[in-house]
């Protein structure tokens, strides 16, 4: 009974993985056709669709003006050179394939304009 326990344990907070990945922006775009904003970082991820400033959109859990306000923070934040940190959950490294030209998933908290 108690590896049964133990089982459960493992598996349940293997299911719960993020990451926070912190670097220079390396990449920043918008795609004109749906409004997804992309962000690669230094040391990864290399492409993560991020949200879209679409009103029409929800993408990734992010209402459109959460993206808009995220957006205009990560511009100043590559304007200025700093580093960004991005909370990604559902993934457990910043370079992870699945985060490179695709939805990044549920977001969690962003840092920016940081040394």
């Amino acid at each position: 009974m108690r590896i049964l326990a133990l089982l459960i344990l493992l598996i349940s907070t293997s299911s719960n993985a993020e990451v926070d990945c912190k670097g220079k922006i390396s990449r920043l775009a918008l795609q004109i056709n749906n409004g997804v904003v992309i962000l690669g970082l230094v040391g990864g991820p290399n492409a993560a669709q991020l949200c879209s400033i679409k009103d029409t959109e929800n993408y990734n859990g992010v209402a459109s003006e959460v993206c808009r306000t995220l957006y205009g923070t990560l511009l100043a934040a590559k304007a200025s050179d700093k580093n960004t940190t991005i909370r990604f959950y559902s993934h457990d490294s910043c370079t992870t394939p699945e985060l490179s030209w695709k939805a990044a998933g549920t977001l969690g908290y962003s840092a920016h304009m940081q040394d």
